[in-house]
């Protein structure tokens, strides 16, 4: 049956890509797919797999970096770019502390997987995760590239892992992998707004309350390898073809479904440990992979209200604090090695800032 309803379903894909080549001067697949709305119905229920590697590619602006090193999509068949096989031909150069990790991180990389069990497999992994560092050295390796590094090349061609990984940390999720991970923090506050801000939530967020649960210590790692670790392979994929189309807000509405599917089970535990052992066993909530979508859908439209400029309001004011809190830290940290080094106190330094409040703060808040 799922045989039948993917065949039927790529059926449509097909017919959908020929009305709009019928209709256009675009003479491939991939100039079709553009970010259009007129896919949006045909992405909810999935890209067929055979589609993926143009889809995505195509979605996540991966196209639009080959084109901006003078590359095309590549010839296939294995054979790499010329700017592709200059980063492998330099990879030597990369830094050692990003080589050390990714070789410490390829054995964690699903390792129950036949492509990445044994050291013997690992060679596309690492090629495209050491290739990443050296292309965006001042960002490197951060841990969780691996697993959606890995996840992608289940799907698709190692070079086009490699652009895809580039355009989700240099396009899509920019903050999200760099120093300090200032985007992950935004979206894990964000989140929680969003998840008490919704009244059928709100039993299950009291109880977590309750408990002292520390709801990021769980959305982070969700975020940070895009579902692939915490959801089944399936329901992954799905939501990447969901996250390419629509954008990263895809991610707070994965995570505001994941919740809702596990409200009940929330409201009923009674210790810490529980609560977040439910939040981290979601396979089964999952398994219905069609029912899981049409909720995040429904959470992003919720979310997207208004074209999105509440979100956008939200995540900005929640971007300002969080940096105003950090030029605090920073400012402390000053002040106490002023006055350690002047044998002065500490509230002496801070004290001409402090009564100036925060536009003084601001001063020392980078732009």
């Amino acid at each position: 049956q799922a045989q039948l309803r993917w065949e039927r379903q790529s059926a449509e894909w097909f017919r959908a890509l020929s009305q709009a080549q019928a209709g256009s001067d675009a003479p491939t697949p991939t100039d079709l797919l553009r970010r259009d709305e007129r896919w949006a119905s045909l992405v909810a229920l999935g890209v067929p797999l055979e589609l993926r590697p143009l889809a995505w590619a195509e979605f996540s602006g991966a196209n639009r970096l080959r084109a901006q090193v003078g590359q095309t999509n590549g010839a296939g068949g294995g054979s790499y770019s010329p700017y592709y096989a200059s980063l492998l031909a330099r990879l030597g150069e990369a830094e050692a502390e990003d080589v050390q990790q990714i070789e410490i991180d390829l054995p964690r990389t699903f390792p129950e997987h036949a492509l990445f069990r044994d050291a013997a497999t690992h060679g596309p992994l690492r090629r495209v995760l050491c290739a990443f560092a050296l292309r965006d050295a001042k960002r490197g390796y951060t841990q969780s590239l691996n697993f959606i590094a890995a996840f992608l090349l289940l799907f698709v061609e190692e070079e086009a892992a490699f652009w895809i990984l580039c355009a989700i940390v240099e396009r899509m999720l920019p903050s999200h992998f760099a120093h300090g991970m200032v985007g992950v923090q935004v979206d894990n506050s964000v989140f929680d707004a969003l998840a008490r801000a919704q009244p059928r939530l709100a039993r299950a967020m009291a109880r977590l309350d309750a408990l002292d649960a520390e709801l990021a210590l769980l959305t982070t790692p969700w975020v940070m390898a895009l579902y692939t670790t915490a959801v089944p392979a399936e329901a992954a994929l799905r939501l990447f073809d969901l996250f390419f189309f629509h954008g990263p807000t895809v991610l707070l509405a994965a995570g505001l479904a994941l919740l809702t599917l596990k409200a009940v089970e929330l409201e009923a535990c009674t210790q810490l440990e529980g609560a977040y052992e439910a939040l981290k066993n979601l396979g089964a909530i999952t398994s219905d992979v069609d029912a899981f979508v049409t909720l995040t859908l429904a959470q992003l439209q919720i979310v997207g209200a208004n074209g999105g400029a509440g979100l956008r309001a939200l995540a900005s004011a929640r971007q300002r604090a969080l940096t105003l809190e950090v030029a605090r830290h920073q400012l402390s940290r000053m002040a106490y090695e002023l006055a350690r080094e002047h044998g002065r106190s500490v509230s002496v330094v801070l004290g001409p800032l402090a009564m100036l409040g925060e536009p003084a703060v601001a001063l020392f808040t980078p732009v």
